[in-house]
């Protein structure tokens, strides 16, 4: 640990001086992760720009306060750095700190980039299925493919964490768990970026994917049983949490389709093997801007529109039953993740065979004419090797244009070019495979 205690900070015009307590560079929960810690008599927002070897990264504080406790996310393990303080554009302290070693359950990755000069940068978050499903976790890979943060700390054999996201105020990580049955509670877990500590919130049913649309508000998809003709039939609803510990549906999928009878559906439900699982709704996202959700539907291979606040179902994108008349159906197959796109258009990451011998996963992004009802087919991509996804899997838009894709059990991770290069791969070992993951900025979130 290493400190140093400065006297007066530098300030703006007309604003007098204000005195700077000890910056402390530790450790608080997890050894990989280091701290700074300091005291300033006004709130202020600081800048930190922290060192090892030969690479840097800076960190802006989100908001101005008195007790300073900043994670610097994106220190690899076992190295040591310095951590220099400013304030009002004057460096005003100096510490230095060495991260510790990952759990031991924390696989080992492989990295390439083909084209570092047109990767976006950034910090991952996606869940590891390890030792062959045995043990899961969430973690952060820094744009060199190092693990820089990881949950459990220990080697705790928690189940496969789904989605991994970033809470909406940037101080922890967020984490889900398949609920055991319908009427048990689905856990997300929000961890501390700094410390781990560990609060959990439960929704009923939950599984697969969430999403936080607003600051402790949780969406995450949810089942519903229901018996026809002496057959049980499995359907997903879409929950919400409210901050105060109250549920509310959505939407339910039996509200707006019916299943195939002639049809015997997959019994796919933990629970109990005599359930069919029918709609089997597997990802969801929420797009800000319309205060609408998005949920990708394999029954009818289709993505489902939902507005948040009535629950109605806005359209359908499908080669079946569709609000969309498609320019080439194919591009729709077993989907898993769709994203609205800033622009107005639809990425979408489709697992296409559902991991039997076929056509291998990949992305298709569509231009949506909402008015005229008209789909068409713009981007296309799918690794040159043919990967094959059996479960999971998702994409990425990000700002630049690149996409960010999770080929989830098949244990790879790349950033693709818009025209269709690998940028940056991470590899996992055999036995090893991601779930869902996505691409953040920076450490400053």
């Amino acid at each position: 640990m290493g400190a140093l205690l400065a006297g007066c900070e530098a300030s703006p015009a007309g604003e007098p001086p204000f005195e700077l307590g000890a910056l402390e560079i530790g450790t608080a929960g997890m050894d990989t992760v280091l701290l700074a810690r300091w005291q300033t008599a006004t709130p202020r927002a600081d800048h930190l720009t922290v060192t090892f070897g030969e690479e840097s990264i800076d960190i802006v504080e989100p908001e101005p306060v008195t007790e300073h406790a900043v994670p610097l996310i994106g220190v690899p393990p076992n190295e040591e750095a310095v951590v220099q303080l400013f304030a009002a554009g004057a460096r005003v302290a100096e510490g230095t700190g060495t991260t510790g070693s990952l759990p031991a359950w924390v696989p080992a990755f492989g990295w390439s980039a083909n084209a570092p000069d047109q990767t976006e940068g950034g910090l991952t978050l996606v869940s590891i299925a390890s030792g062959g499903g045995e043990r899961g976790g969430a973690l952060i890979l820094d744009g060199a493919g190092r693990v820089v943060w990881s949950y459990p700390p220990e080697d705790a054999g928690i189940d496969l964490m789904y989605r991994v996201r970033l809470s909406l105020d940037g101080k922890a990580v967020l984490a889900n768990l398949l609920a055991p049955n319908a009427a048990a509670s689905g856990p997300i877990y929000r961890i501390a970026l700094a410390d781990a500590s560990l609060d959990i919130v439960g929704i009923t049913g939950g599984h697969v994917d969430f999403v936080e649309p607003v600051p402790g508000v949780y969406a995450s998809l949810g089942w519903d049983i229901r018996e026809i003709d002496g057959r049980r039939i499995l359907g997903d609803t879409l929950v919400e949490r409210a901050a105060d510990g109250t549920e509310r549906v959505v939407w339910n999928v039996w509200d707006h389709f019916a299943p195939d009878l002639s049809v015997t559906w997959p019994r796919m439900y933990i629970a109990d093997d005599g359930v069919e699982d029918w709609s089997h709704i597997n990802g969801l996202s929420y797009a800000v801007g319309e205060d609408a959700y998005y949920a990708t539907m394999t029954f009818n291979h289709g993505v489902a529109r939902i507005d948040r606040s009535s629950g109605s179902l806005s359209w359908v994108l499908s080669p079946h039953e569709s609000d969309f008349a498609l320019d080439d159906p194919g591009q729709l197959a077993y989907p898993h993740s769709a994203e609205r796109l800033p622009d107005g258009g639809l990425l979408v990451f489709n697992r296409a065979d559902s991991g039997e011998p076929g056509v291998p996963a990949f992305v298709s992004e569509f231009a949506l004419e909402e008015a005229a009802g008209v789909a068409t087919t713009r981007w296309r991509y799918e690794d040159p090797a043919g990967v094959r996804v059996a479960y999971l899997g998702s994409a990425q838009r990000l700002a630049g244009g690149n996409t960010v894709i999770s080929w989830a059990s098949a244990g790879q991770l790349d950033e693709v070019t818009p025209e269709g290069e690998v940028a940056w791969r991470v590899t996992a070992s055999i036995g090893e495979a991601f779930g869902f993951a996505t691409r953040y900025p920076g450490v400053s979130w």
